[in-house]
């Protein structure tokens, strides 16, 4: 009994020796930071890093050449880890920056290694960062290159029917692909060369584009009164180039007068009264709000200077369109502002890891 005893005994103090041990490592690889990893032991040249522990010899050995994050340099009482240097080899302890023996136990050694692993940036976000970024500034770049082929090129101009009136839209899809651009491409490089300073910037450029969006919104639903009355005024100052003969107005009649022929309708605000004394003047080969009153037509048409005309207001047509239209408009920017979101994530997640490590 007392042999069974004595073996208990020893068996027990073997086992919470061990638990010591584990417990004693375990709570310096928590204390270690990521970018600087320190370890509380001693590093004196054959000393153990835990004096008030008894341990065999064999349980500790020199730092070989360790990758993926082996021991860079030696510290006084401290075990420090960097990014730059290979490895402890020195047997005597030396003082300043030089090297110096590091001891670490070999039995938690992957345990280390789990550790540091953790500590690194993560492929797959920061290769899906560069691809959602590269995709958003080829957009950007598809954006800018129509965009300034539409305003530098008369022949683009006559194709697609735009006139000078829509350049200050053209000019605002220039200043969006710009935009788009920039954000792109420094979303891109701060991903593939893991820099803080672009992923910082991108996160604040998407960010204010975020507020934007949304104080546009919510802008739009409380000043939708004032909204309506600045269409009316648009409306008024195009309604001033339908009775002018300059160069300028004579190119925006004709773009309206195909808007008129296919949609069905005459006149902006007050019907065919709005072209004034063109209205007698025809326009491309055919008569100002021509409507056919034998045709299919009849019931859109009536009369006016003894001519037939459409009867419907094409300011009309444009609020139909635009509230038939809004639904698809508020899914774009909702699909907008979730792909910021998760932009705005990304990014900052990716910071937050290049940053501990």
């Amino acid at each position: 009994m007392y042999h069974l005893y004595k073996l208990f005994t020893v068996l027990l103090s073997g086992v919470w020796r061990n638990i010591v041990i584990m417990k004693k490592e375990v709570m310096l690889l928590v204390t270690m930071s990521t970018n600087h990893l320190k370890v509380k032991g001693r590093a004196l040249t054959g000393e153990k890093p835990f004096p008030n522990v008894s341990l065999p010899a064999a349980q500790f050995t020199h730092i070989e050449p360790w990758k993926p994050r082996s021991f860079r340099s030696c510290s006084g009482q401290q075990l420090v880890y960097s990014h730059s240097s290979s490895g402890c080899s020195s047997r005597r302890r030396r003082v300043g920056r030089r090297k110096q023996q590091c001891l670490v136990s070999k039995d938690h050694r992957g345990l280390l290694s789990s550790f540091l692993k953790m500590a690194g940036v993560s492929s797959c976000m920061k290769y899906s960062m560069f691809i959602f970024n590269f995709l958003f500034w080829v957009c950007g770049s598809v954006i800018l290159g129509v965009s300034i082929w539409i305003r530098v090129s008369k022949d683009a101009q006559e194709e697609l029917g735009i006139d000078s009136s829509l350049f200050a839209g053209v000019d605002l899809l220039i200043a969006v692909g710009s935009i788009i651009m920039v954000l792109g491409f420094l979303g891109c490089c701060g991903a593939i060369k893991e820099s803080r300073c672009m992923l910082l910037l991108f996160f604040i450029g998407l960010l204010l584009i975020l507020i934007l969006q949304v104080t546009g919104g919510i802008l739009g639903a409380v000043y939708r009164s004032q909204i309506e009355t600045s269409l009316n005024t648009t409306l008024k100052d195009s309604v001033n180039l339908l009775k002018k003969n300059t160069e300028e107005a004579k190119q925006f009649q004709e773009t309206f007068q195909k808007f008129q022929t296919e949609n069905k309708c005459c006149g902006l605000l007050n019907g065919a009264a709005d072209w004034g004394s063109n209205f007698d003047t025809p326009i491309g080969g055919s008569q100002v709000c021509g409507c056919d009153p034998k045709g299919e037509e009849a019931n859109l048409c009536t009369s006016y200077n003894r001519k037939y005309v459409y009867k419907t207001v094409c300011r009309e047509v444009i609020i139909k369109y635009v509230q038939d239209h809004m639904l698809i408009i508020m899914g774009i920017a909702f699909g907008l502002a979730v792909i910021e979101i998760l932009g705005l994530g990304f990014s900052m997640s990716l910071y937050c890891q290049i940053q501990r490590k």
